[in-house]
């Protein structure tokens, strides 16, 4: 005789969450001072693909919440850097040098080959095939999600420190 209970049939999956606490702290990459600092934060990033690569893992789930500067003290200079400053006068976007790397964060999914989050999946992965799980998961497709993340960050922040534009 079937049971009436609705979740009889549910079966659950074991997972264990793990989590690393790190001595040095990270920033939101949107948290930029100045293009150059944020593109100096991508090249980071891009170097810890490059890194993970040569160790046969890729991240598959790149996505700004992913992404950091790291801070290597608890200082406000390194928190909160002072504007750039050339010639005694302040140039908004005009970033006279570059404080903090790139770093990027939970490579979790590396093992599990998750096309990732959603705005910045891999147009190849968002394909029947690649939905189906036909197509795998390589390093060209963890640079396409960097390369939509840069793109978000670009026109959904104006200016550093985490300004979001407006769009109404």
């Amino acid at each position: 005789m079937p049971s009436t209970d609705p979740d009889a049939d549910i079966r659950f999956e074991h997972r264990v969450h793990e989590s690393i606490l790190y001595r040095s702290i990270g920033l939101p990459i949107t948290r930029f001072s100045c293009r150059r600092e944020l593109l100096n934060g991508m090249l980071g990033i891009l170097s810890a693909l490059r890194n993970g690569i040569r160790k046969g893992v890729l991240h598959c789930d790149l996505s700004q919440n992913n992404m950091m500067f790291r801070v290597a003290k608890l200082d406000m200079e390194d928190i909160i850097p002072d504007w750039p400053q050339v010639d005694g006068s302040s140039y908004p976007g005009r970033c006279g040098y570059v404080k903090r790397a790139g770093l990027l964060a939970d490579w979790g999914l590396a093992l599990k080959h998750s096309p990732g989050t959603f705005p910045f999946i891999a147009t190849e992965l968002l394909t029947k095939q690649g939905l189906e799980g036909r197509v795998a998961h390589k390093p060209h497709h963890d640079l396409e999600s960097l390369f939509w993340v840069l793109w978000c960050i670009s026109i959904n922040y104006v200016g550093p420190y985490g300004r979001q534009r407006t769009w109404l």
